[in-house]
């Protein structure tokens, strides 16, 4: 008998390309095995997370069309893991009390990921 481990979906959310071009490539050096799907704001986030399952969400904050905070309650609702991609340290509180699992300060760490993906 075999086991077949489950491939683990992410999805990226920010609205800068580059940046979730980035955080993919640095998940592909830490996990042989992953799906991703991005979203560049959070009305496109939501939609992607009705119609897909995702094991844990990137999320970055500020961004056109909504902030990544306000909808990090509607994630967790959802029972979904959440870690906050960000360049600001000023929102880690407020992330924290939100139940994110962590705070990632741009540009990520690999070691920083690493232990998050864990």
């Amino acid at each position: 008998m075999s086991i077949k481990l489950q491939t683990p979906t992410f999805l990226i959310v920010d609205d800068e390309d580059l940046a979730r071009a980035q955080l993919s490539r640095q998940i592909g050096e830490l996990l042989p095995s992953f799906n991703s799907i991005e979203a560049a704001n959070v009305r496109q986030a939501r939609g992607l997370l009705l119609t897909n399952q995702v094991d844990a969400v990137f999320l970055d904050l500020e961004m056109p069309g909504g902030h990544g905070m306000a909808f990090l309650p509607e994630i967790r609702a959802m029972g979904i893991p959440v870690a906050i991609t960000t360049a600001h340290e000023r929102f880690a509180l407020e992330a924290f009390d939100g139940e994110a699992v962590d705070y990632l300060l741009k540009p990520i760490e690999n070691s920083r990921l690493a232990r998050t993906l864990a």
